[in-house]
């Protein structure tokens, strides 16, 4: 059945993307511009950073776009499509209840007892921020959730209904596509071949399974899935890899941010833990994480290898096997730091905090020796440069042998008196069965999938899911009038300061780095405090420096279950200590933004104003102005709480640890489950610990 919005559901959602960046009242918007545009001026008269800016005209007409000429409605429906049926049916009732009187009453503590789209725009406004005051955790991070789905639905759309570049892009003078170079030719990217799973349907007839036999089957094609497969085909067995996305070829894609979320991410990148409050980035894609990630592959840190080796009994960290498995891996996804080259915010993070005096360092690529300017890889690489598994340890296993399925879902792995026999999954969309025989089952689904695949298939040990770690990323962001900033091009990571990476002890604290800076991912990070502030922030965005704080979990409580269908949720408890890494991670943050010329810094936390210098005096002395120090004071009282702060996620671990008793972990030190013999995990979810790293 497909699920469609209704009428007063459509005017509800349309009403709160109104509320959060709708057109603005033209005396307004004249103010906003008049302002920025004076900023702009006055801090850039005698440098060239002021040519090439957008006029006077192009702000003004960036403020009266309506969500309706982007197609919102018909956006967010697509996205809902990409939840769970439950979570549609939650989001249903949220509004539900927002499209009567005593709902919005209720929900939002509104000041009139109307339908939320018959409030005026300043009683919405107030609503809104009420969502953030709320006694109720889950209602606070209601409305991150309506940010980001209306971020992503106007900031990361391409076209508007009538068929024109978004007036967003074009007004602001971003591209909304990779331009750093030209695109190669399709000969240019290995493609792989699959398995033809309509032939076999027929050959199988209507009703009855497909079924395969192998000596591997290896479930998922990410860092994990691509290096088993490789070797094990190498070695000479019969390997089957099965992945439950649909390949893309790069040739094809357009890069376009919003299709690429809904493409090639969980969820369509609005994934969450079940409070609401982390939002969860988990590639879906072949290739999995290594198709869209930053290109940024640092090394294990010597105290997590003792770490691992000493604390949980798993030695094999310590030994020189180890360290040329990590150098075979390196080697063969190309990585080095030397043809790294930094965009500009990698350079005000380098720069800073050399300027501060803080540790930092280059962060080595994989991109095989190439000078990699490619602020789109988050989509998967236009240019075929970044070595991910999807185009070096698959085709190794493709040249030794080894067989492809994509778009296949496992349901469960499949054992007999405790030995594994194989998995029964589903292809073409679900209407078909697949049932592969294999005496050895690889898992390595990632680690939101792994434990609920080990979960759906009866294996009880209760290490299974838990120990979840989610490195939590809050952010900082500063506006520079007097640089062409243009974060979206260029490599995305490059840089890391560790500043603060060990306030804790034993590698436990935070990194800072530059993220990925496409315009719908940058709109669903900035605070929110009014429409004209939005609009104002989103103003910024060619000048804008984001940058992300990185914690290593230490004392955070998170968890992966199943719910009734079998798919997994996510549960995350942020620790004291972790919350106090984050706050002192913006603190050095804002430092290095102000040290390097920022005139406005913000942070994600709920209910805290802008930082902005203005003053001769203050801009003389930024970092240590009393203005910048009572600003930083009231960072710090309003801490990184739960709920109160955006935070997101890019890296899931340890869901299915590996330890040396069964009460120690969910595998033994050779990967191998307690349950079941001939049935491993081979991916991140094997971490003892959060790794501080990716």
């Amino acid at each position: 059945m497909v699920l469609r919005l209704t009428d007063a559901q459509n005017a509800t959602i349309l009403a709160i993307a109104e509320t959060i960046v709708g057109p603005l009242p033209d005396d307004v918007a004249k103010d906003i511009v008049s302002e920025h545009m004076d900023t702009v001026r006055n801090l850039s008269e005698g440098t060239d950073e002021a040519a090439g800016t957008p006029t006077e005209d192009e702000l003004l007409a960036t403020t009266q776009v309506h969500p309706r000429e982007l197609g919102l409605l018909a956006s967010v429906e697509v996205m809902l499509h990409k939840l769970p049926k439950d979570r549609w049916s939650e989001f249903e009732k949220v509004l539900y209840l927002l499209s009567t009187g005593w709902g919005t009453k209720v929900v939002t503590a509104s000041a009139r007892m109307v339908p939320f789209h018959e409030l005026t725009v300043g009683e919405r406004e107030d609503a809104l921020r009420n969502l953030t005051l709320s006694s109720f955790a889950k209602v606070r991070s209601l409305f991150q959730v309506f940010k980001a789905l209306v971020s992503f639905c106007m900031f990361a759309k391409t076209r508007s209904v009538h068929g024109k570049l978004n007036p967003l892009w074009e007004n602001l003078h971003y591209p909304g596509r990779p331009e750093e170079k030209k695109r190669p030719p399709r000969s240019q990217f290995w493609e792989p071949t699959f398995e033809d799973m309509t032939a076999m349907a027929k050959v199988a007839g209507k009703g009855n399974p497909i079924t395969l036999e192998t000596d591997v089957v290896v479930i998922g094609s990410g860092a994990g899935g691509g290096v088993v497969a490789a070797e094990l085909a190498q070695a000479g067995h019969r390997v089957l890899v099965l992945e439950k996305a649909v390949y893309f070829h790069p040739a094809d894609a357009s890069f376009n941010e919003l299709q690429g979320f809904w493409d090639h991410y969980e969820s369509a990148a609005l994934l969450t833990s079940e409070d609401l409050s982390m939002m969860l980035l988990a590639g879906s894609a072949w290739g999995g994480g290594t198709f869209i990630n930053w290109s940024a592959s640092l090394p294990p840190p010597h105290e997590l290898c003792h770490e691992w080796a000493t604390t949980y009994n798993l030695p094999y960290f310590k030994s020189q096997a180890f360290q040329d498995a990590i150098s075979t891996v390196c080697t063969r996804a190309g990585v080095s730091a030397e043809a790294v080259l930094h965009n500009v915010p990698n350079q005000v993070l380098l720069d800073g905090a050399i300027k501060l005096g803080y540790p930092v360092e280059a962060v080595p690529q994989n991109t095989n020796g190439h000078v990699h300017e490619c602020g789109f890889c988050t989509l998967g690489c236009p240019y075929g440069e970044k070595q991910g598994s999807h185009v070096t340890w698959l085709r190794d296993a493709a040249d030794a042998g080894a067989k492809f399925v994509d778009g296949c879902y496992v349901d469960k792995v499949t054992y007999v008196k405790d030995a594994a026999s194989g998995v029964e999954a589903t292809v073409l969309n679900g209407s078909v069965r697949l049932v592969v025989k294999a005496k050895t089952v690889v898992c390595c689904a990632g680690s939101l999938h792994t434990p609920a695949l080990l979960l759906r298939s009866g294996l009880r040990n209760p290490n299974i899911g838990r120990h979840l770690r989610l490195h939590p990323v809050a952010t900082v962001h500063g506006f520079f009038p007097h640089k062409q900033v243009q974060s979206w091009s260029g490599s995305i990571l490059t840089t890391v300061c560790n500043v603060v990476r060990n306030i804790h002890g034993h590698g436990y604290g935070a990194r800072l780095e530059i993220p990925a800076s496409l315009m719908g991912l940058t709109a669903s990070l900035l605070p929110w405090r009014s429409n004209a502030d939005m609009h104002r922030l989103m103003l910024q965005y060619p000048q804008l420096v984001n940058m992300i704080v990185l914690a290593r979990d230490l004392d955070s409580v998170s968890s992966v279950v199943i719910d009734a269908d079998g798919r997994p949720r996510i549960h995350f408890q942020l620790g004291s200590k972790d919350g106090q890494s984050l706050v002192e991670g913006l603190v050095a943050g804002i430092k290095v933004l102000l040290a390097q010329g920022a005139v406005e810094v913000n942070t994600t936390q709920f209910h805290l104003p802008p930082l902005r210098l203005q003053s001769k005096e203050d801009l003389a002395n930024p970092v240590e102005c009393a203005t910048t120090q009572r600003w930083i004071a009231q960072v710090r009282a309003l801490g990184a709480v739960q709920n109160s702060i955006g935070i997101m996620n890019a890296h899931q671990m340890g869901s299915c640890r590996m330890g040396s008793t069964p009460e120690m972990g969910a595998v033994n030190p050779d990967g191998e489950t307690w349950d079941v013999r001939g049935l491993y995990v081979a991916d991140a979810s094997l971490f003892p610990t959060a790794s501080g790293v990716k």
